[in-house]
């Protein structure tokens, strides 16, 4: 979200320019937006990019991720731990997505670092 701001976007319309350039992933990262901001945007968000037939994963917050219907979040060195999205979400599928090089100290703990947690349960 602040880098769409930066560049003088709002966070839709970028997110559509990206989707009408065929985009199939989006993640959006919003800091500095309150929780229900941040819901209210995740979820705009979301509706757009399902739209396309798009993924859309949000940043650190698995709890706005699942009210908004995303299909996951991403849990970088400052989000809350992996154990604790899995108590939240009860179950969940853990894809692992390495954002560092092999030789990086924090691949040695992927059990805490650089995941994408899906948030749609399969009962």
């Amino acid at each position: 979200m602040e880098l769409a701001g930066r560049a003088g976007w709002r966070v839709l319309d970028l997110a559509r320019a990206f989707l009408d350039g065929g985009a199939r992933f989006l993640q959006l990262r919003a800091k500095s937006l309150s929780g229900g901001a941040l819901l209210e945007l995740a979820g705009e968000v979301t509706a757009l990019g399902h739209g396309y037939s798009a993924l859309v994963v949000i940043n650190d917050r698995a709890d706005v991720a699942r009210l908004a219907g995303a299909d996951g979040v991403h849990l970088g060195m400052g989000s809350v731990s992996v154990r604790d999205v899995r108590a939240l979400l009860q179950t969940c599928e853990i894809q692992t997505h390495l954002a560092f090089s092999e030789q990086h100290p924090l691949i040695r703990n992927l059990s805490e670092y650089g995941h994408f947690i899906k948030t749609k349960i399969h009962e």
